[in-house]
C-alpha cells in the first residue's frame, strides 16, 4: 500500500474503509505483477498444451515490453551503460530481447513447479567445482543472479547431484501475489526449499541451520534491497552496491562460496557458468571488511563478464548506479583481484 493510500484511509469515513481496502486489493491484483496475471501465467505454463508453453512466451514478452514503458526505458538505458548497444535503436532492440527472454524463463519456472522437471536439461562443464565444494560437509553458498530461470536451476542442480538446496528470496513486492507464489514454491521436491528473508540475510537463522545440515544455500547476488548491508564496487564503470551478507555468512561458517550464473539456451535447456570458487577467510575488523570487499569485487567482475556475453539474459529492471567509478577505484580493484587466489 502506497503512502497516499494510507492518507486516504485515515481521511475516509469508517463506513467506507472496507470498500477502500477492497478497491486497493483489486488494483494490486490487476497490476502487471499482480495475482490475476500470475495465476493466468501459472495455468498456461502448468496446464496449457505444449505448443502454448513453447511458443507464446515470446509474444507475451513483446507485449509486456510495449506496455511497460518505464521498465523498457530502464533496460534500454542499462544496455547503453553496459556498452552492449551502440545506439538508441539497438538498445530498444536489446530491451525487447530481455523481455522476451524473461517471459520464456518465467514460463519455464512455473512449468517446472506445475509439471515437474522431466524434459529439462542443464549443461554445466564445471560441475566438479560445484560438487566438490558442496559435498565437504560444511554446506555451500551458491551465488546466483537474476539470469536465466534461477528457480529451475535450483531444482535441476539439486536433482542432478542429489544435493539439497535452500533458495533464499525476498518476498514478492506485490502483496497480492505473495501467498500464491509462496504456496507454489513449497510444492515439489522435498530437497528443494525456499526461505524468505528480510533486510539482512545474516538475521535469518534458517540459513545457518541449512549450512550446518550440509545444504547448498542459494542467494541472488546482483541486488541489495534497501536496508541490507552492502558494499559498492566497480561494475560496468559504475560504483554498484552488492549485498555483503552472503560473504559475511561465509566468513562466520567457513562455507565455500560458488558463483554460478545461468542462461537459457533453448526450450527447456539451460547452461550454468561456474567461473571459480570464491574463498572468504575468517578475519575480524578492517581485515575482515577488506576480504569481503575483495570477494564482492571478484564476484561482480565475473557477473560483468557473463552479462557482457549474455546481456538479454540479465533481468535487471532497475537503474544501474549513477555514481561513476573513478580510474583509481578501478585500478585498486584490478590490483586487488590480480593478487587474489583463484
Amino acid at each position: 500500500m502506497r503512502p497516499c493510500d494510507d492518507g486516504a484511509m485515515r481521511a475516509a469515513p469508517p463506513v467506507l474503509l472496507p470498500w477502500i481496502e477492497a478497491a486497493q486489493e483489486l488494483r494490486a491484483a490487476l497490476r502487471y505483477d499482480g495475482l490475476l496475471w500470475r495465476r493466468l501465467a501459472y495455468l498456461g505454463a502448468a496446464r496449457g498444451p505444449w505448443w502454448w508453453r513453447r511458443y507464446t512466451p515470446r509474444a507475451f514478452g513483446a507485449i509486456l515490453c510495449s506496455l511497460l514503458h518505464e521498465q523498457r526505458r530502464i533496460v534500454a538505458d542499462n544496455w547503453r551503460i553496459m556498452r552492449v548497444a551502440d545506439g538508441a535503436l539497438e538498445a530498444q532492440r536489446g530491451a525487447l530481447q530481455t523481455f522476451v527472454a524473461f517471459a520464456e524463463c518465467l514460463t519455464d519456472g512455473l512449468e517446472s513447479i506445475g509439471r515437474g522437471l522431466d524434459g529439462y536439461s542443464v549443461d554445466s562443464p564445471n560441475d566438479d567445482r560445484f560438487v566438490d565444494a558442496a559435498t565437504r560437509g560444511r554446506g555451500a553458498l551458491l551465488l546466483t543472479a537474476h539470469t536465466g530461470s534461477w528457480e529451475v536451476i535450483g531444482r535441476l542442480i539439486g536433482k542432478k547431484h542429489g544435493i539439497a538446496v535452500t533458495m533464499v528470496m525476498t518476498a514478492e513486492q506485490n502483496a497480492s501475489t505473495r501467498g500464491f507464489a509462496e504456496a507454489l514454491r513449497r510444492e515439489g521436491d522435498a530437497d528443494f526449499e525456499v526461505v524468505y528473508v528480510g533486510a539482512d540475510p545474516l538475521a535469518a537463522l534458517p540459513l545457518m541451520s541449512a549450512l550446518r545440515r550440509g545444504r547448498v544455500v542459494a542467494l541472488q547476488f546482483d541486488r541489495a534491497p534497501g536496508g541490507m548491508a552492502s558494499l559498492a564496487v566497480p561494475f560496468f564503470g559504475r560504483m554498484q552496491r552488492f549485498a555483503a551478507g552472503p560473504f559475511r555468512l561465509a566468513q562466520v561458517t567457513g562455507a565455500p562460496v560458488i558463483a554460478a550464473f545461468t542462461r537459457r539456451t533453448g526450450y527447456r535447456s539451460y547452461a550454468i557458468d561456474i567461473p571459480e570458487l570464491i574463498g572468504v577467510e575468517r578475519a575480524r575488523g578492517p581485515r575482515g571488511d577488506e576480504l569481503v570487499r575483495d570477494a564482492i569485487a571478484r564476484t561482480a567482475r565475473e557477473l560483468e563478464r557473463f552479462v557482457r556475453a549474455n546481456p538479454a539474459q540479465w533481468f535487471h529492471f532497475e537503474e544501474l548506479s549513477s555514481t561513476l567509478a573513478t580510474p583509481s577505484e578501478i585500478a585498486a580493484r584490478d590490483a586487488s583481484l590480480r593478487g587474489a587466489p583463484a
